[in-house]
Formats: C-alpha cells, sequence, structure tokens
C-alpha cells in the first residue's frame, strides 16, 4: 500500500456538515466547494497519468465551514487485459486567507476485473459508516481529453 501526503490544513472548521447536491448530478465548482476535489484530480492525473485512468467514482464533497472532505476511486488500466489498479484518494482542504492548503492521500488497493468494481464501490457505500452520499461515475477510458473536460467542469469559475 502506498500514501501521498500534500499540505496539510490547519483550523477547526464551524457549522453543520451539509453535502453539495444538484438534481442534475452535475459536480458543483470549485469555488461551490472550496477547490478541493479539483486539485484533488489534479493530483490523481499527476500520480497515475490521464492515459491509466479508465473509470472515476467521484463523491459528493462534504463540508464543514469552510473544510471540504472528499472521496475519489479510480480504476486504472494495469497494462494486463481485464484487470484495473484500483486508486482511491482522500482529500481534505481549507480556503483560508493563504489561498487552497491540501492534505490528499493516494492508496492502491487490489487488482480487479472492470467489470467487478462498480459492485465493489457499492458495497463500500453500503458498508461505509460515514454515509459518503453515491458516487458519479465517469468514463475516462485514458482519454485525456476526457479528463479536461471532467476539470474544466469542476473547476469553472474558479
Amino acid at each position: 500500500m502506498s500514501a501521498e501526503t500534500g499540505r496539510a490544513t490547519g483550523g477547526s472548521g464551524a457549522g453543520p456538515a451539509r453535502e453539495p447536491s444538484d438534481a442534475a448530478g452535475r459536480i458543483l465548482t470549485s469555488r461551490e466547494v472550496g477547490g478541493g476535489l479539483g486539485q484533488a484530480l489534479r493530483r490523481l492525473e499527476t500520480r497515475v497519468g490521464a492515459a491509466a485512468l479508465d473509470t472515476l467514482w467521484v463523491f459528493p464533497p462534504r463540508l464543514r465551514g469552510r473544510r471540504e472532505h472528499g472521496l475519489v476511486v479510480a480504476g486504472c488500466f494495469t497494462g494486463e487485459e481485464g484487470r484495473r489498479q484500483v486508486v482511491t484518494a482522500i482529500y481534505q482542504a481549507e480556503r483560508t486567507g493563504q489561498g487552497l492548503q491540501m492534505d490528499a492521500q493516494f492508496f492502491e488497493e487490489g487488482v480487479a476485473p472492470p467489470e467487478r468494481l462498480p459492485r465493489i464501490i457499492a458495497g463500500v457505500v453500503r458498508r461505509s459508516d460515514d454515509q459518503p452520499g453515491e458516487p458519479r461515475r465517469i468514463e475516462i477510458g485514458g482519454a485525456a481529453a476526457r479528463f479536461d473536460a471532467l476539470l474544466a467542469e469542476v473547476e469553472a469559475d474558479v
């Protein structure tokens, strides 16, 4: 298992937790949720490369005060036909007077056939005490243009 950590956040966070929602299934923009999701996706791309990204499951970011917490699960091409490496990105971000403070950790969870990944994700959601919400499934298929379009959507209005 490997992990990578960025810059840690500080502060106590205030206010009740709330989940951004969009009836159309659109991921809310960085300005709406603090910018952490866009940065987490950029770090994921740096770590594995857009060409390795097959499918992403983006869970709704959670907000508490000025802090944003989130989870992205990636099914990545392994070079072996019919197998995907599962990588999770867990992040926390906070907008301060000094900009966006970010902490992200990446974990290589294992390898599985791609057709099993949706069931694995559903099981994680079902068993979670944290109630992460339903993820949005995004097909990248190793296409940098699709990943760039996702980033443009997430980072709109920044």
